[in-house]
Parts: C-alpha cells; sequence; structure tokens
C-alpha cells in the first residue's frame, strides 16, 4: 500500500511523588555562614515516558500491569555548603587583613543511587531475561567541591583570582551501571541496545571502559576575572 503510515505516542503515563524537605540556613554574619538542605521523596510510576516506553515495547521488555518504582525515584538528598568571606572588614587576629575581599566556599552533595532494570543477560531483552522493572538500584553518589577566591581594587577596575577544586576526594561517582552486576567497573556490555556495530571478536581491553559511566574525576581549575 503507498498509503502512509505513523505511529502516534500518547502520554497516558502519571508519576505520583511525595516527599519532605528541610533547610537550616544562616546568612553570612561574622565571616561564615551555612546552607544545610536534605530530602526524601518516594516517586512511583504506572510506566516510563511515552518515548522510552516506546522503545521498549520495540524491545520486547515486559509490559508493568502495576505502579512501580519511578526512574528519577532517589530517596536522600542531602546538599550542604559552609561559606567564609571576609569583605572591607576584616578579623582582628595577626594579618587578617590580608583576608580582605576574600572568600571560601566548600560544598558537598550526597545522593541515593538511580533505579535500572536488572538483566539475566547481555542482551537483556524479553520478558524471560529481565527482572522486575526498576527493582535494582545504582550505588550512591557523594561530591565535594572547594572555591576559593580574593578580589582587588585597582582604581575603577576591580579583579579577582579564583581557584575550583572539584571532587575534591576524587570519588568515583557511578552515573551509569551495568545491568548485569549494578556496578559502574565490571559487567557484561549490552551488545544489542548499545548497537555497537560489527560484532565483536576477540575484543581488547579497552572496549569494555565505559568513561561515561562514571561522574568528574578530581579537576582544579584557576582563572582571573576583571570587572570594568
Amino acid at each position: 500500500s503507498g498509503a502512509p503510515r505513523y505511529t502516534v505516542v500518547v502520554n497516558q503515563d502519571y508519576t505520583t511523588v511525595r516527599g519532605l524537605e528541610l533547610q537550616v540556613r544562616r546568612r553570612v554574619a561574622d565571616f561564615w555562614g551555612f546552607d544545610v538542605n536534605y530530602s526524601f521523596s518516594k516517586a512511583s510510576t504506572n510506566a516510563a515516558p511515552p518515548d522510552v516506553a516506546q522503545q521498549r515495547d520495540a524491545q520486547g521488555d515486559p509490559k508493568s500491569r502495576r505502579e512501580i518504582v519511578s526512574e528519577i525515584d532517589q530517596p536522600h538528598v542531602f546538599n550542604a555548603a559552609l561559606m567564609f568571606r571576609v569583605d572591607q572588614k576584616t578579623p582582628s587576629f595577626r594579618f587578617g587583613n590580608l583576608l580582605r575581599d576574600s572568600y571560601l566556599t566548600m560544598t558537598t552533595r550526597a545522593a541515593s543511587g538511580l533505579p535500572y532494570t536488572p538483566t539475566n543477560n547481555v542482551t537483556g531483552i524479553g520478558e524471560n531475561f529481565q527482572l522486575q522493572v526498576n527493582s535494582g538500584r545504582a550505588p550512591s553518589t557523594m561530591q565535594t567541591d572547594l572555591l576559593l577566591g580574593k578580589d582587588f581594587s585597582l582604581a575603577n577596575v576591580r579583579t579577582g583570582v579564583f581557584a575550583r577544586n572539584v571532587n575534591v576526594s576524587d570519588r568515583d561517582n557511578c552515573l551509569q551501571v551495568y545491568t548485569t552486576t549494578g556496578r559502574c567497573t565490571a559487567g557484561s556490555v549490552d551488545q544489542d541496545r548499545a548497537q555497537q556495530g560489527n560484532p565483536v571478536t576477540n575484543p581488547s581491553s579497552t572496549f569494555y571502559d565505559r568513561a561515561g559511566f562514571f561522574g568528574e574525576r578530581r579537576s582544579i581549575y584557576a582563572g582571573v576575572r576583571v570587572n570594568f
């Protein structure tokens, strides 16, 4: 038939999120302040987003007949920031005037891992090779960053230098996991879903390296800022 054929994706799904959030904040006074935030929540859904659900149907994945854990479910999220700032008024201890117009901020974020669907084999396609949808959970993540800077005034030009240290502890944070193991360091490569191209024969060890599975490693940045 020469008649065009197309698929209409209808969003008939829903997500339910319940939780609470607590925050304690101290404005910067006497050279220091902090901001601490913690949230606890549970998210459930009856299906994945329409575009993702369509892909899963095409791959033969089992359909959920009841409300399940949502892909965005992240029960625990903790954020904290500790701030030190010195303006024109400087501390009274010796050499405290050297800290004029300087600042130091330390931030920490810790969160539960996101859900994933475990598989029993490399492909994970079909009801016989998948466990319950979103029944696995990736490892939790944690990262601490530092920001240090100092400003200077020269005539009508205000300049500043700063240094930023991302992931101070150089922690390995898993952003994506192998569905066969639930880890980002070891597992089977999903050949069918990843669509690597030609079949792999005698692969080298680098074929299984997945740099995108990990978060940013320790990085140090430095720069100069000029305001006119």
